[in-house]
């Protein structure tokens, strides 16, 4: 028996077409499946019980290949031996990657009521003043997709870099970036594609010499960034060089201010 899938088109806008899922006759079969994980990952499975059931992608049976590829480097025999050094291959299905975690409220410095696995907060992230804080204390946003409101990063002197951010594609309020006085780059905010509100890299109202974002030579973390739908400004960055990073916005909503 032959399955035929057309075209299957993920919530990631991951379209697969012309897939064939073939089995054999008499075997028990569920229905075959395409699915995208949260992280963008492709997993496709024949539905079938047996190990002579085929995927073919383009005419091209993926199965097979893969296992002619395994027997020419060795990879089988190895596997079929175990040993005190090699252990047996897992048996343990894929387990997919965990729900999304949400966290209802605003979140400021303290965050100590913040699930470490959080991917969304419906409120805004506040980190205004954060006595000490620094890089690592970031850590509890490593895997923060989305922030509904704003996001603050403001007047803390330690902190060096927004690498925590790094799974983080939309802010639905503001994103402002001020008086960050250690900030070397935004490189962390690589994934950052759209901002509801305004975007501002600014010196605050601290204008003593030294202060501001005084250390923040480049804007290459936003190269993602397509959608602002506020207002763009960018003032008082005195190590600022160059805006290269925001090449890739297509829409501004508000006015645009650039004064480095």
């Amino acid at each position: 028996m032959t399955r035929l899938l057309g075209c299957v088109a993920s919530a990631a806008v991951i379209m697969v077409c012309g897939v064939v899922m073939s089995v054999k006759a008499g075997e028990i079969v569920g229905d075959p499946t395409i699915e995208v994980d949260a992280d963008g990952h492709l997993h496709i499975s024949s539905g079938g019980s047996s190990s002579d059931s085929r995927i073919y992608l383009n005419g091209v049976d993926v199965l097979g290949e893969l296992a002619e590829l395994r027997a020419e480097y060795g990879q089988d025999s190895a596997a079929s031996t175990p040993s005190a050094t090699t252990p047996p291959a897992s048996t343990t299905p894929f387990s997919p990657t965990d729900p999304p975690v949400v966290y209802d409220q605003s979140v400021g410095c303290n965050f100590i009521d913040v699930p470490t696995n959080v991917t969304h907060i419906k409120g805004s992230v506040d980190l205004n003043t954060c006595t000490s804080l620094q890089a690592s204390d970031l850590q509890v946003f490593q895997r923060l997709v989305r922030i509904d409101e704003d996001l603050r990063i403001a007047q803390n002197g330690a902190l060096a870099h927004l690498d925590a951010f790094g799974r983080l594609t939309t802010v639905g309020g503001s994103l402002y970036i001020q008086a960050n006085k250690a900030l070397m780059d935004i490189d962390g905010l690589g994934m950052l594609k759209a901002i509801g509100g305004d975007l501002f890299i600014f010196v605050g109202w601290d204008v003593r010499p030294g202060s501001g974002n005084s250390r923040l030579a480049s804007l290459g973390g936003l190269h993602q960034l397509s959608t602002l739908n506020g207002y763009l400004s960018i003032y008082e960055n005195k190590a600022l060089t160059t805006i290269d990073g925001l090449s890739n916005v297509t829409h501004i909503g508000g006015n645009l201010h650039i004064n480095v």
